[in-house]
């Protein structure tokens, strides 16, 4: 049984230089999903994601709001041309980010944070 993960998508501009972390994970199996609550409702992740978020989770449990960029949630993946205008921006919006972490997938079973250069 998987612990129940919700999140709230929000709406923000880059521009407007907001806090917030990165998410960069291996996708893993495409058909192998887990649902999450996305807004009060059911969304579908895949299970690398899932485990992503559960860890993600479990570092800010300490109740404090933060906002995390997640490509397969901020970008409606059927959307061609969003996922084409964002995917151009990935540099700018990892660029960014507070903080990035990377999840490697099962061989990793943990985030990494990233090494700035």
């Amino acid at each position: 049984m998987f612990n129940r993960i919700e999140c709230q998508l929000e709406y923000v501009f880059l521009e407007d230089c907001p806090e917030f972390a990165a998410l960069s994970y291996v996708w893993g199996d495409p058909n192998d999903k887990v649902r999450i609550i996305l807004n009060g409702k059911e969304f579908l992740v895949t299970r690398n994601l899932y485990k992503s978020l559960e860890f993600l989770t479990g570092v800010h449990n300490d109740g404090e709001k933060m906002l995390y960029w997640i490509d397969a949630i901020c970008i409606n993946q059927t959307n061609v041309q969003e996922r084409s205008g964002q995917v151009l921006r990935m540099r700018d919006i990892y660029g960014s980010a507070k903080l990035v972490f990377a999840f490697l997938g099962d061989s990793s079973s943990e985030l990494v944070p990233s090494i700035n250069m």
